[in-house]
C-alpha cells in the first residue's frame, strides 16, 4: 500500500495487487469397471499450481458443473469429478485468476470406445476358445464311441 500525504489536509492511498498468469491445469483420469454393478466409473482429478485468487472449474460441454476457489497460494488446488456412466462428452477443466485463464480438455468418448472395444474382443476370444474346445471334445468322444 502506498500513501501520499502533503501539508494540505488531503491524502491518497493506493493498493496494488500483482498476479502471475495462472498455470495450465492437469487432468488425471482413471476408468474403472465395477465388478458388481458392471457400470463404468470415471474419476477425474484436475489440479493446478495455486496462486493468489485462483479458481478451478469443471465444464461438461459448455455447462459448469463444479468449481472451487482459494485465496491461499501455498498448496496445489484440486477439484475431483466422479461420473458414473459418463455421457460421451468433452470435459474441460478451467484454471483462472483475475488476469488469465488456462484450459485442459478430456474427451471421454475415446476412452470409453477403447473400453467397449476391449470387451468385444474379450467376448469374441471366449467364443472362439469355447468353439475350439467343443470341436475337440466332439472329435475325441466320437472316436471313443466308435472304438478307434
Amino acid at each position: 500500500m502506498l500513501q501520499i500525504s502533503s501539508k494540505s489536509v488531503s491524502a491518497w492511498s493506493f493498493s496494488v495487487n500483482v498476479y502471475a498468469p495462472v498455470s495450465k491445469p492437469i487432468i488425471k483420469n482413471q476408468l474403472e469397471k465395477r465388478s458388481v454393478s458392471l457400470r463404468d466409473l470415471c474419476f477425474l482429478l484436475c489440479s493446478v499450481e495455486n496462486g493468489k485468487d485462483v479458481s478451478l472449474s469443471w465444464y461438461e460441454e459448455k455447462e459448469r458443473i463444479s468449481s472451487i476457489s482459494s485465496s491461499d497460494s501455498s498448496e496445489r488446488l484440486y477439484l475431483p469429478l466422479n461420473k458414473t456412466n459418463p455421457d460421451c462428452s468433452t470435459y474441460t477443466c478451467v484454471a483462472a485468476n483475475p488476469v488469465s485463464n488456462q484450459t485442459t480438455q478430456l474427451d471421454i468418448t475415446g476412452h470409453y470406445h477403447h473400453s467397449a472395444e476391449f470387451v468385444v474382443r474379450l467376448v469374441l476370444s471366449a467364443v472362439v476358445v469355447l468353439a475350439t474346445i467343443s470341436i475337440l471334445l466332439y472329435h475325441f468322444t466320437s472316436k471313443i464311441v466308435c472304438g478307434e
